[in-house]
Order: C-alpha cells, then sequence, then structure tokens
C-alpha cells in the first residue's frame, strides 16, 4: 500500500510553494552565476517538495538499513552490493524497507521539505550537492544524514560516512537538504473539483454542516488518526478518499 500512495503522489504532481520559494532564494543566491541559474529554473519549472510516504518507519530505519551496505565498492548506476552509486544507496535503501524512488538524484532531489541551512539538516534527511561531475542537471551528488552531523553516501571511495561539513563537499558543491520525514502542512493531492455538502453522520461532530469541494485526493500524515472529508480516520501509509460520495478508483500499479 506505501508503494501505491507514493507511485499515485508522483502521477498527479502535488509540490509546495514553500519549495518553490526556497529555490526562489537559490536563484537569488546565484544570481550572477549562469550555468546554475539555467539548471535551478529547469529543476524549479517540474516541482518541488513532493510528498513522500514513508510508511510507518522512522529515520533510523532508514539509516540503520543503508548502513548495511557500508564499504560497497562504487559503481554507476549500480544498485546492489555488488557496487552501487549515490542514488543507487537511497534507492536500494528504501526499496529494502518495500518503499519505491526514482534511481536518479535529480529526481530524489524534489521530495521531502527542502533545507538551506546545513546546520539546520538531521538524522533522516536527505542532503544534495550540485556539479560533482560533468552533467547538465541541477544535482549531482547524494546521500543519507546521520548522527553527529555526518552522511553516508556512496563517493567513489564506496559507501562510507563523512562529515556533512567536509569543506570538498560543502564549500563547493553543497546545494540542499531535503526533510522526507515531515508533514509539509496539510497538503491534498486535488485530481478533481465540484461543489458538494456531504452529509451528517452520527458520532462525528466535524460532518455537521461541513461542505468540501474535494472530491478525490491523498491526505498528508498530519491527518493521522483525525477525520477526512470521507468520515474516515486516516491511517498512515493507506490510500483514502476525500469525499464520501467518490469511492477511491483501482489503485495505481508501480512497473
Amino acid at each position: 500500500m506505501r508503494r501505491l500512495l507514493f507511485t499515485t503522489a508522483i502521477l498527479l504532481g502535488v509540490f509546495s510553494l514553500s519549495g518553490q520559494k526556497a529555490l526562489d532564494d537559490l536563484l537569488v543566491k546565484y544570481a550572477n552565476d549562469a550555468d546554475m541559474t539555467k539548471r535551478l529554473k529547469t529543476f524549479k519549472a517540474s516541482g518541488a517538495e513532493k510528498y513522500f510516504d514513508v510508511g510507518n518507519f522512522q529515520p533510523e530505519d532508514f539509516i540503520e538499513t543503508a548502513k548495511t551496505y557500508l564499504g560497497t565498492p562504487y559503481k554507476f548506476g549500480g544498485t546492489s552490493k555488488a557496487g552501487i552509486d549515490c542514488s543507487g544507496l537511497i534507492v536500494k535503501t528504501m526499496n529494502d524497507l518495500g518503499l519505491y524512488a526514482p534511481h536518479n538524484a535529480n529526481e530524489l532531489a524534489k521530495y521531502g521539505k527542502i533545507i538551506l541551512d546545513k546546520d539546520e539538516l538531521q538524522p533522516g534527511d536527505l542532503i544534495f550537492f550540485s556539479r560533482t561531475y560533468n552533467t547538465s542537471r541541477l544535482v549531482s551528488h547524494a546521500g543519507f544524514v546521520i548522527e553527529g552531523d555526518q552522511m553516508l553516501h556512496a563517493s567513489s571511495k564506496g559507501v562510507n560516512i563523512t562529515s556533512i561539513h567536509n569543506p570538498y563537499y560543502y564549500d563547493k558543491y553543497y546545494l540542499f537538504g531535503t526533510r522526507i520525514f515531515d508533514d509539509m502542512g496539510d497538503k491534498v493531492i486535488v485530481a478533481k473539483t465540484e461543489p458538494v455538502v456531504t452529509k451528517t453522520k452520527k458520532g462525528n461532530p466535524m460532518s455537521v454542516g461541513y461542505e468540501s469541494t474535494i472530491v478525490a485526493g491523498i491526505y498528508d500524515v498530519k491527518f493521522k488518526g483525525k477525520y477526512t472529508d470521507s468520515f474516515e480516520k486516516y491511517k498512515k501509509g493507506e490510500l483514502t478518499t476525500s469525499h464520501a460520495s467518490y469511492p477511491m478508483a483501482e489503485p495505481l500499479q508501480y512497473e
């Protein structure tokens, strides 16, 4: 079910306005750098801070799983202990937990709340860098932030741990971090809207006189344990409709 939720989110393309603001701040920072300006504008146009469903997992689950790959040699495009690259490490870690993520650092950077200040990063965040090698994409390298202001990543030396304050990475290439373990606000993915007045449901005071224009959507983790517009309690990691009169269509499958 977690995989289905994430896949639907990709297809419906929800993104956050705060993510656009963060990218605007970076555009100001790199105003005199034509190359970075072009990369940032291309990245921004495709949306930022998209929802990533972490299911019932906690940051330590991701970190412990990623650490099982320590010492794995580097291999461009690799996704196994025989050889792995930076985005492959993140993808394989999530796959091991039953989650799906795109095997592309630039695409991974589009999910989660953007953290521009390196000092605000915390364990479980993803960290991204730009122009670490010759590519036209904005993001060229990625890793997991772990305890002690360190990051776990796959570099040319293989999967290893280094400080996020490492001058080679931060001074030259640091771009931003993203927080996938975050509420990210009252985010709803809307497929269609139509004015509908809902019926009162006995025992649910929230339903009295409640009017909604949402026909179908997916709720953010902030709604965990609360009633949705369809008067069902939201369960983290599960699909739910946003209106009682419109049942969820057949879930989309990831191939």
